[in-house]
């Protein structure tokens, strides 16, 4: 099998990132399988309040920290990580100065992103974003959040489109 790392990342807050997070470790555990969780929110720590010991806890304050997702590939083959909001340059510069294609060549790694986006058009630009930067250096799955509303107008913008054209080809 693959090592897998999970980033579970969007830069908007109030999108479902840790709703999902929480859900998806969940769904790991009852069905056994091995993986490490870390939480990256250090005012709020949703991940880690609702699965406590088993969730660690990543201080994106520390410029290498984010070492330990791939650290964590010594003892598991799936990493979840549940990105604070307004952290993805943290994980760019990261990226970076790792060179992520790489680094995840040499583990036999594959990077996801899971980017929740919501009805706000600051979720979609996220997405753009972080598509635009790493391109196809990660799989990507987007999560509709429709929560407040079940439509997303801005889906409808030739940019927002394209966006979701590269990615879902």
């Amino acid at each position: 099998m693959i090592k897998r790392l999970d980033l579970i990342l969007n830069g908007k807050g109030g999108v479902g990132k840790s709703f999902f997070a929480v859900n998806f470790v969940q769904y790991l555990k009852d069905k056994n399988i091995l993986h490490t969780a870390y939480d990256c929110d250090n005012e709020n720590s949703t991940l880690k309040r609702f699965h406590g010991e088993a969730v660690e806890f990543m201080d994106l304050s520390q410029p290498r920290a984010l070492d330990a997702m791939f650290r964590a590939f010594e003892k598991t083959d799936l990493v979840v990580v549940d990105c604070r909001a307004a952290s993805t340059e943290v994980f760019f510069d990261y990226f970076d100065l790792i060179d992520l294609r790489g680094t995840l060549k040499i583990l036999s790694a594959a990077l996801t992103l899971v980017i929740p986006v919501n009805h706000e058009a600051d979720s979609i630009d996220q997405l753009q974003r972080i598509e635009k930067r790493l391109t196809d250096a990660c799989s990507y799955v987007v999560l509709r959040n429709a929560v407040h509303d079940d439509t997303l107008p801005f889906m409808t913008s030739p940019s927002s489109a394209s966006t979701c054209e590269r990615i879902w080809g």
